[in-house]
């Protein structure tokens, strides 16, 4: 006996209760090897109308006191006619939590619905029982239909007189054949004799479909290419070809499990089940069948006990209701406790995370605490009776926000009473948003009917346009140019696409990139603007194994573990080897350089830097108190961090030695306003923001410094130290220094300067610069520089940081070779002659350094309000040992005792250049010597510094600018831009380009963004480390244009607010936008597909691990909510009766007998939902249980799951499966 489940039923036969336990014997009383025991108590009514729950609660048994824990109950009041009322919900300690109520009209429709916030939604019907008027708050929607009772349009009107509205066309047999949304664009649709959609074609795309005799589909065709189908007696697919000829096959189990998927990379994936269906097995082989991963699992009655993968060893506990209340990971362990409404409210680790809600369960406060009680950190919530976010409150600074009747954000208040407005609308054929800083600069972006942007516009103050960036797109979807424009010039670059939508070609002017791919669809060559070509191998599971250059200069292998951590990587031209090696947790403990030098690392149980082991064995000491950093101690020296702020900003520390205090005080907004040293004092005076967030001015002891910027926030004066005058164009190219003009080739490559004059090779790359000749390898790293002195080489290791720098006079000398070693992606040290040249210790984040050793001698830092290095102390005795100051631009006023300097980079005397890490950055230029190696992302300039504005933001690599505490508008238009492309743009591609654009120009970067065209997709997958109960799984599938990658970050993001609860989810492949809505057309005739076959399969067997008294929660969205609704039917055991089924923004609504339960959450703004006539069809029957949500988002594209209008529904689901579960949240 594995599980057991009994009950009791009253004198009417009706289920009055239900026992759950992972007992052993087969009486109920019997407690053998209990472990856990939920119990649900039901009580019917006993008065008219009889049958209907009157009241339902859930228990869980303490087995050591044999008590009977409540976990919640809900209390049911009824009508006459028996419909509900109003439901009332009480917590662990039977204390109200909420109430939800309805009326009614003599039908049975509803009428209205009123949620526990108070928001009622009213409802009118026509005579024939389709819902005539939707009143909802200050938005009014009317349905019209055709004498045969099909819809005909909807007319949707809104509290500024705005007014949408789409038409609906049908043949005789009732179809629709086209469809006239509110851009008024146009989608047509045509049939075959059988009623299976053959075409869908609007003004962006036609695609075709062939069916099998069984109504599977066949063959997709789309402009791109063929997708062909093979498939089983069951229609699921048992291999897949795709246009670029490479292919993926599977075979399934007899229950309908996958046992085996071979991948398009080759791999094969093995899996192995126990009688519940659950995974316990998971083993990747090649094709030759070496072993390349294994996951094993362990599992008792309800819940995942244990979890291994290579060294990672994973265990969890649960409490008596089945609830997480440990994690453990190694020294990894965090604990967990709940409120009695069952919400999570402490995680306690080092410290302690504690949380409270409101009766909705909106969270109105985060609180970090001590385990003594001393609090670190805390942030507070306010929200209306919509649920929209009034304010956030963090140390005494508050961000206020106001919604419009669509409950659309359009105004954002800073704590400096700063506005920022916003504005949304259709013109003409497009959307058109509208962003308004507080100097009242705009920032206009248009998007077309599929959510792309069509164009980006910036304005300044008054109205002047500056820029103007201009996409269009090819028919798969891409983007296949990008124009970006000023008032005097405009710069294009062109992109190919091979059939699967891999990029085969971009053209910036004269300059080609080519890429080629191999059968697996894996990038096999590139060829450079010059014509040297790169050719690349892999392994099956799609990652890189080799690396080599046509000229000679890269041949590179790479080797990994099983968690697909880079373990050694070869560099066979310098013969250099980097190894590395990392603990359960993934942290690097040790790395082995290519020139010998070796660090090793150690971690807390919260994977922070505990101890750092370096080249010479001295030992790096950082000790944590709480959240906090305490302290690090490096041989005799102690750097002390004194005091914090709430928001976590450093307010004192004690520097090393004699060195003395640094205090530093920030404004409302978070800013550094001041540093104080008795060598350094640095402040922005009140006068010294303007409403833009800009600094104008600065206090210093050398005196008063101000700046000037124009409306790109390019600084466009500094006077000070230093007195300089600059003039830029709107890509971001400098114009003039100090009124000396600048001379450019190719839109964006300098060429002269004054008496500077520079050459460039066809790949983009400074070749010459005054007499210095500079040369490349493959892959764009300076690798020689020549001089009228002699010369200068430089070797790297696979990871691209230098490794070496070797000094030839001009008569041949050559001078001792400096040897670098690295803290991860930072340079913190050299060795010559087998001594330390240098070295410095950074803070954990690698923001700053703490202490450093030059020739043998100690000094302590001291940095500027902008980061960089300004000052060394002697801890010996206390006394200032060096000085300099630097221009915006990091000219510096003299030499310097360090070698980091300007941003704390590595400053080569040879050359005049800073070594950012990816790149060399030229102070006097102003502007790095090669291009961004993520052109895509870097906006129109990639050579251009911080975007010309090196008094907010700074640069961490040399790919990309990052703001320091000052807070600037640059960061906000990024932030809206990423925001823009994540939730409002479809196609993968675009999302990419947008997203990246904003993430580069917010400061964020793009470590770990990973494009859609490499993001993997999947069948059936959880993310999770365990369940939350064993009688309740959550469930859940995704709408169109989802990635696989997007889907396990949603999922990792669900299963953290969860309390780690496992995510089942059930991934249907995106295949373009026009195919997907192919796809869901299809489903509206009833005819099965993959998706619904795999979705079917995947809760059939959730079912079974759950057992005939369990609970799925299936949380659907967009195209899996129609292929939810298609499956009602089609179970084999009727495993729909153990299903509660939440849609959101479903094309198709649900009907309440489909499943044990149903909720269909519906958005007026969601173009899937209100545009699709089944929505309308099924929506207003009176079965239907459809709760239209208050929009927020943007009309027409409000169609995002973790978008603002439909994320507080899907928040209140959770708290649904948390009850179920007797979890708390």
């Amino acid at each position: 006996i594995i599980q057991r489940r009994f009950y009791t039923y009253d004198a009417n036969c009706l289920l009055a209760k239900e026992i759950v336990d992972d007992g052993v014997g087969d009486h109920v009383d019997d407690l053998l090897e209990v472990t856990e025991r939920m119990e649900t108590c039901i009580i019917p009514r006993k008065h008219p109308p009889y049958g209907p729950i009157k009241e339902r609660a859930t228990f869980a048994h303490h087995l050591k006191t044999k008590e009977r824990v409540l976990i919640n109950k809900e209390v049911f009041f009824h009508t006459k006619e028996g419909w509900i009322r109003s439901l009332h919900t009480f917590n662990s300690k039977e204390c109200p939590i909420q109430i939800r109520r309805w009326q009614y009209d003599v039908m049975g429709r509803k009428i209205s619905e009123t949620d526990p916030d108070g928001n009622t939604t009213y409802w009118k019907w026509n005579r024939v029982g389709l819902c005539q008027e939707e009143n909802v708050g200050k938005r009014i929607t009317s349905y019209s239909y055709d004498p045969r009772h099909t819809l005909k349009s909807i007319h949707t009107i809104f509290a500024d007189a705005k007014t949408e509205t789409t038409f609906y066309k049908r043949d005789l047999m009732g179809r629709v054949i086209e469809i006239t949304d509110p851009l008024q664009e146009k989608t047509l649709l045509s049939y075959s004799p059988l009623g299976q959609e053959e075409t869908i074609s609007n003004v962006y795309q036609t695609k075709k479909m062939v069916w099998d005799d069984k109504g599977y589909l066949q063959e997709l065709i789309l402009p791109t290419g063929a997708t062909v189908y093979q498939r089983n007696v069951r229609g699921q697919p048992t291999e897949i070809s795709y246009p670029d000829g490479s292919k993926e096959t599977l075979s399934y189990t007899l229950l309908g499990k996958v046992a085996t998927h071979t991948t398009r990379y080759g791999a094969i994936v093995n899996y192995t089940y126990n009688n519940l269906g659950q995974c316990l097995k998971e083993i990747t082989v090649s094709p030759e069948g070496d072993a390349l991963k294994k996951i094993f699992r362990r599992y008792n009655s309800f819940h995942l006990l244990e979890e291994c993968q290579g060294e990672q060893h994973v265990t969890y506990r649960y409490d008596e209701a089945g609830r997480l209340i440990e994690k453990r990971c190694g020294e990894q362990q965090e604990k967990y406790f709940y409120t009695p409404e069952g919400h999570l409210q402490k995680i306690r680790s080092l410290f302690d995370r504690i949380f409270s809600y409101d009766k909705s369960g909106r969270i109105l406060s985060e609180t970090t605490l001590s385990p003594s009680g001393e609090l670190y950190k805390k942030r507070n919530y306010g929200y209306d009776t919509k649920g929209n976010c009034l304010f956030v409150d963090e140390a005494n600074s508050q961000t206020l926000f106001k919604y419009n009747s669509k409950n659309e954000k359009i105004l954002e208040i800073d704590p400096e009473k700063k506005m920022t407005r916003f504005k949304t609308e259709i013109v003409g054929h497009r959307h058109r948003q509208q962003i308004t800083d507080p100097i009242q600069r705009l920032i206009e972006t248009f998007t077309d009917g599929l959510g792309r942007p069509t164009m980006i516009a910036k304005y300044d103050p008054h109205s002047t346009p500056l820029f103007i960036q201009e996409i269009t797109y090819e028919e798969g979807g891409k983007p296949d140019t990008i124009t970006y424009k000023n008032d005097t010039s405009s710069y294009t670059i062109q992109y190919q696409y091979e059939p699967m939508g891999e990029l085969s070609e971009k053209r910036e002017g004269e300059k080609i990139t080519t890429f080629r791919y191999n059968e697996h669809g894996l990038k096999s060559e590139l060829i450079k603007p010059d014509g040297v070509s790169f050719h690349y191998s892999f392994d099956s599971l799609g990652r890189m194994i080799r690396q080599t250059s046509s000229d000679g200069t890269i041949d590179l292998s790479y080797t990994y573990d099983s968690l697909d951590h880079l373990v050694e990587a070869t560099d066979h031209i310098h013969n250099i080897t980097c190894k590395r090696k990392y603990d359960a947790q993934g942290n690097l403990i040790r790395e082995e350089l290519g020139n010998g030098l070796c660090l090793t690392f150690n971690y807390d149980p919260l994977s922070r830097l505990k101890e750092m082991i370096l080249p010479d064995q001295s030992h790096a000491l950082y000790v944590w108190e709480g959240p906090r950093l305490k302290k690090v101690v490096w041989k005799e020296h102690t750097h002390l961090f004194l005091r914090y702020d709430q928001r976590g900003n450093l307010l004192e520390e004690a520097l090393i030695g004699l060195a003395g205090k640094r205090q530093a005080d920030y404004d409302v907004m978070g800013r550094l306003r001041c540093t104080e040293h008795k060598y350094f004092r640095a402040m922005i005076p009140p006068d010294g923001v303007d409403k833009a967030g800009r600094i104008t001015k600065w206090l210093t002891n050398g005196g008063i410094q101000t700046f000037a910027y124009d409306s790109l926030d390019q600084l466009t004066q500094e006077e000070g130290a230093f007195h300089h005058h600059y003039t830029y164009d709107s890509f971001f190219n400098r114009l003039s220094i100090d009124q000396i003009p600048l001379s450019y080739a190719n839109v964006f490559e300098m060429i002269k300067q004054g008496k500077t004059d520079c050459k460039y090779d066809a790949n983009g790359n400074m070749i010459e610069k005054n007499g210095n000749t500079l040369t490349f390898d493959a892959l764009d790293r300076l690798i020689r520089v020549e001089t009228p002195k002699g010369t200068v080489t430089y070797t790297y290791d696979p990871f691209n940081r230098r490794l070496t720098r070797q000094v030839t006079s001009r008569q041949g000398q050559e001078f001792p070779k400096e040897c670098f070693f690295w803290f991860q992606e930072m340079e913190i040290g050299s060795y010559m002659d087998q001594k330390c040249r240098s070295l410095r210790l950074l803070t954990p984040d690698k923001t700053r350094t703490l202490m450093m050793e030059i020739d043998g001698q100690a000094f302590a830092p001291l940095h500027d309000l902008r980061g960089h290095l300004i000052e060394l102390i002697d801890p010996k005795t206390g006394e200032l040992a060096d000085e300099t100051l630097y221009s915006a631009f990091g000219e510096q006023t003299k030499s310097f005792l360090s070698p980091w300097r300007f941003n704390e980079k590595r400053f080569d005397p040879e050359t005049g250049f800073y070594y950012f890490g990816e790149r060399y950055y030229d102070p006097e230029l102003g502007r790095f010597i090669t291009k961004d190696p993520l052109r895509e992302s870097c906006g129109p300039n990639p050579y251009c510094f911080v975007k010309n504005n090196p008094i907010h933001f700074n640069d961490p690599i040399g790919l990309h600018h990052s703001s320091n505490p000052l807070k600037s508008t640059c960061e906000w238009i990024g932030n809206r831009i990423e925001w823009i492309g994540e939730n409002l743009i479809p196609i993968p591609g675009v999302r990419d380009l947008i997203s990246c654009t904003g993430r580069l120009v917010s400061g964020k970067g793009l470590n770990g963004f990973v494009p859609s065209w490499q993001r993997e997709g999947a069948t059936e997958w959880y993310i999770g480390d365990e369940e939350l109960s064993a009688t309740t799984r959550i469930h859940t599938a995704n709408g169109i244009n989802v990635s696989f990658q997007d889907m396990v970050n949603r999922c990792q993001r669900w299963s953290e607010r969860l309390n780690g609860a496992r995510i089942h989810f059930t991934y249907i492949a995106d295949k373009g936008i026009i195919t997907n809505a192919l796809e869901w057309f299809v489903h509206r005739l009833g005819i099965h597909t993959a998706s619904t076959k795999t979705l079917q399969n995947h809760l059939e067997t959730l079912v079974s691990e759950v057992g005939t008294t369990g609970t799925i929660f299936n949380l659907v969205h967009s195209h899996a909510a129609e292929c939810t609704s298609l499956i009602a039917s089609h179970f084999r055991n009727r495993e729909n009766d153990h299903i509660h089924s939440y849609t959101f923004g479903s094309p198709a609504m649900v009907s309440p007998t489909a499943y044990q339960k149903v909720v269909n959450f519906t958005s007026q703004r969601d173009p899937v939902t209100y545009l699709s006539p089944s929505r309308i069809l099924s929506l207003f029957t009176r079965r239907q249980e459809i709760i239209p949500l208050p929009p927020q988002g943007i009309p027409l594209l409000d169609h995002c799951l973790e978008g603002p209008t439909y994320l507080p529904a899907l928040y209140a689901t959770f708290a649904d499966y948390l009850k179920a579960s007797g979890a708390g949240r």
